[in-house]
């Protein structure tokens, strides 16, 4: 069964809230958001980083399957990295989230995070090598807000001060997603809105096999590459809204 839309990712977030409504609360509240990113980066050691200027990196709505959609790929992940296998496709990806191996993942936390400190050293945990086969960047982060910073990073930020708890980097979520679209036979030339996709997505698709039985987890896969490619292009962070 398809999930439910209703959770997108946007390349170029301050210029649609500028647009909208230049003198809206929404503009000091997306600042502070910004603001506690970028103190998370610098309390990291990590390289400053900027969100455009209006104007300068034109938006780009990436729409996903809501949050089901980004469970499912988490899933997939998670089986990924706990037994190297593929998980058998979800019936209804609307339980993804429920998925035991998915809750052990998120329980046990990033094989490689940071939690930034001000004025002091930020606390490493783990080790690189620890998450060279993980998800980190995928799985370890808010589902329904937050952001990804075009700054390439390897541990995941954990602070519970910066806007949504979780900082990833976008180099790492790209990275990610093609090593997931490689155990699901996702050709990257795909169309995420071709019949094909959606037919798969809605498990309508006769004869399926390779990555059409992953139809949701498919779309969700190319739409955050694509994000993730925008963002590392324009500068511009990938906001959940």
């Amino acid at each position: 069964m398809m999930a439910t839309m209703g959770v997108n990712v946007v390349v170029g977030i301050r210029h649609q809230i500028s647009m909208d409504d230049p003198d809206d609360e929404a503009v000091t509240e997306f600042a502070a958001d910004l603001f506690s990113v970028r103190q998370a980066l610098v309390d990291c050691a990590l390289p400053v980083w900027e969100e455009p200027e209006v104007g300068s990196a034109e938006v780009v709505d990436f729409e996903l399957f809501g949050e089901a959609g980004v469970h499912a790929l988490r899933r997939v992940a998670a089986h990924l990295q706990t037994y190297a296998i593929l998980p058998p496709p979800d019936e209804d990806d609307d339980d993804a989230a429920d998925d035991e191996t998915l809750q052990v993942v998120y329980d046990e936390g990033p094989r490689y995070w940071v939690q930034p400190k001000q004025g002091e050293q930020p606390a490493v945990h783990g080790h690189p090598n620890d998450a060279s086969e993980a998800y980190d960047h995928l799985i370890h982060h808010s589902d329904a807000d937050g952001c990804y910073v075009p700054v390439e990073f390897a541990p995941v930020i954990v602070d519970e001060r910066a806007y949504g708890g979780y900082v990833g980097s976008a180099h790492r979520l790209l990275e990610e997603c093609l090593r997931l679209a490689v155990a699901l036979q996702i050709p990257l030339d795909l169309d995420p809105d071709s019949d094909e996709v959606w037919d798969a997505a809605d498990g309508t698709l006769e004869g399926a096999k390779g990555w059409q039985r992953y139809g949701v987890e498919t779309y969700t896969c190319l739409r955050l590459i694509d994000a993730a490619r925008r963002s590392i292009e324009t500068g511009a962070a990938i906001f959940f809204v």
